[in-house]
């Protein structure tokens, strides 16, 4: 018989192969390139409108850009699943990811919360509200492990089959005592589509980013290690 301590490592690889299993994904970053174009947008309404928040409001082109894309089973009430998840930002509080420059994994939002307005640093209860959130406009705090603490704005706009929380900083992040991104310069837009038996998971950052030699691979590997992070948090949330 199998001690107990190897069944509950044979059973944690086993949840681990069936998470893997329900959903399929791809990432692809870019890093100081001109002319980026997307390649893993799903041709939606509102994954197209994703790419557009930038080039609206900037005039030069984002320094960072990546995107993921996963699919998952779809659920009887994926819709109203999807939109609690978008607006329960205390469950980010305390997700982990690899750290490149630690060699270990470590906590990415110590701090993490439902904010009032963007003045507040208190914390409110997460948004539980009814019905569409089409057009509603929340604040969070979250701490950084490595970028330190800002708040956030997210916007949402939701239509039948899709919902969109687009999301950005308020305030600079910093890298040590350098400044990485000044306020309204990280983009994290995710789009979640109800296509037929499945949903598809979408999520693209843009970013102006500090460009120096010495920090440039920590900045990208602090970067693609969130949006692993993130992605994840959403994926177990949505499995819950």
């Amino acid at each position: 018989m199998l001690k107990s301590s190897t069944k509950k490592a044979v059973n944690i690889v086993y949840c681990l192969f069936c998470f893997l299993a329900l959903c399929t994904g791809e990432q692809v970053t870019h890093y100081k390139e001109k002319n980026v174009q997307l390649s893993l947008q799903p041709e939606t309404p509102l994954c197209e409108r994703a790419s557009e928040y930038w080039s609206e409001s900037k005039k030069s082109e984002p320094v960072f850009v990546a995107e993921t894309t996963y699919e998952f089973e779809k659920k009887p009430d994926s819709m109203e699943r999807v939109s609690r998840i978008m607006r329960a930002f205390s469950t980010m509080q305390g997700i982990t990811y690899y750290s490149n420059l630690k060699k270990k994994n470590c906590v990415l939002y110590p701090q993490c919360y439902t904010i009032s307005n963007p003045s507040s640093k208190k914390a409110v209860s997460d948004d539980a509200s009814k019905g569409s959130i089409d057009g509603k406009t929340l604040y969070f705090y979250q701490e950084d492990n490595s970028f330190g603490a800002s708040v956030y704005k997210a916007d949402y706009t939701q239509t039948e089959n899709e919902i969109m929380l687009h999301m950005e900083n308020q305030q600079a992040m910093s890298f040590g005592l350098i400044k990485a991104v000044k306020p309204e310069n990280l983009f994290m837009t995710l789009v979640v589509s109800e296509q037929y038996d499945k949903m598809v998971l979408y999520i693209l950052v843009q970013a102006d980013v500090v460009s120096i030699p010495l920090i440039d691979s920590y900045v990208v590997n602090s970067f693609n290690a969130r949006l692993d992070a993130i992605s994840a948090w959403f994926r177990t949330e949505y499995e819950k």
